[in-house]
């Protein structure tokens, strides 16, 4: 009977310690939590500016960083993705070689001379669904930040020409004057893919010229609404390119 009631009293005791632990665990936790979410960061990591970009398309609205960071996942790889609504995953920085196998040297040559004033290239996988990013040494956050919101323009157009859906720009939406909308117009006045394909040469041309206009607009509206643009944390390859060479030879 004595030995019942000492397991018995053990038993309480360890049940009574665990329940202790784990209530630590759940408060230190929650405490956690918190003391994330109450920290408000100006700068972009891929989450905020997938955050930001997306009501800009949607509403043609910069959130500022108090919104964005009350939105923000704080545990890694879940919340918003860029590809959940331009249809690509954008890449910075990482080796071109797997995408310039879907490219001939005659097309590389024509890519290059699209970007040829910028800092940077867009080179689209198609089949992957990955828009590269490729930059000149020594960019500059602005700099990143623009080659990241032309690629995601990019992305969008690419599935418009391709006649792919997205969320992004439904009919409800496109009713609406909004950054998307003016993606859309400007690809309704060219004509649709009759193939899977990329857009062609002469109409980046033209689309470069519109994304400046859009990007001199949504630069204007990051600085109104708080966003620093002195430092980032989104994610980016080591890798950098050098077509400013083919450049001098060719003149």
């Amino acid at each position: 009977m004595v030995i019942l009631i000492v397991s018995a009293q053990t038993t309480c005791n360890i049940r009574a310690e665990w329940s202790f632990i784990a209530t630590l665990i759940i408060l230190h936790i929650t405490f956690n939590y918190l003391a994330v979410k109450s920290l408000i960061f100006d700068t972009f990591n891929d989450q905020r500016m997938a955050l930001v970009l997306k009501t800009y398309f949607n509403v043609g609205t910069v959130l500022n960083p108090v919104k964005v960071n009350k939105n923000e996942a704080v545990i890694l790889g879940f919340g918003v993705k860029v590809k959940n609504y331009c249809g690509f995953k954008i890449i910075v920085g990482e080796s071109l070689q797997s995408v310039l196998k879907r490219y001939t040297w005659a097309d590389v040559t024509q890519v290059l001379s699209v970007y040829r004033d910028k800092n940077y290239l867009l080179l689209v996988d198609l089949e992957k669904r990955k828009v590269y990013v490729s930059m000149l040494k020594g960019e500059t956050v602005e700099q990143l930040v623009a080659a990241y919101f032309h690629a995601v323009c990019l992305a969008v157009a690419t599935s418009i020409y391709n006649g792919v859906n997205l969320d992004i720009y439904s009919k409800r939406q496109l009713r609406h004057p909004t950054p998307i909308t003016r993606i859309y117009t400007f690809m309704k006045s060219y004509e649709r893919a009759t193939r899977y394909s990329n857009i062609p040469i002469n109409q980046l041309l033209d689309f470069n010229d519109f994304v400046k206009q859009e990007y001199a607009m949504f630069d204007t509206a990051l600085r109104i609404n708080g966003w620093s643009l002195a430092s980032h944390s989104l994610t980016v390859g080591e890798w950098r390119s050098d077509w400013e060479s083919q450049f001098k030879k060719d003149r």
